[in-house]
């Protein structure tokens, strides 16, 4: 994220390389990877073990899952 920050303030060409390379090479591991099951996927299953009512042993698995996809 520093890096895009960084090439915005820059505000050349190298922000459209840079657009180009998460739209097309780049979105897979970017965007499916990192942001949808590292970050929102664990978000998701932290809330899980708080909104509904788990087993012990249910919500250790779950806490082991979000923290291996972290």
């Amino acid at each position: 994220m520093l890096d895009l920050i960084h090439r915005v303030y820059e505000a050349d060409e190298s922000f459209q390389s840079l657009d180009f390379m998460v739209r097309t090479k780049l979105y897979t591991s970017q965007i499916l990877i990192q942001i949808v099951f590292g970050t929102i996927v664990p978000i998701g299953l932290l809330a899980l073990t708080q909104l509904v009512k788990l087993t012990e042993t249910a919500r250790k698995g779950i806490y082991v899952l979000a923290a291996i996809l972290r």
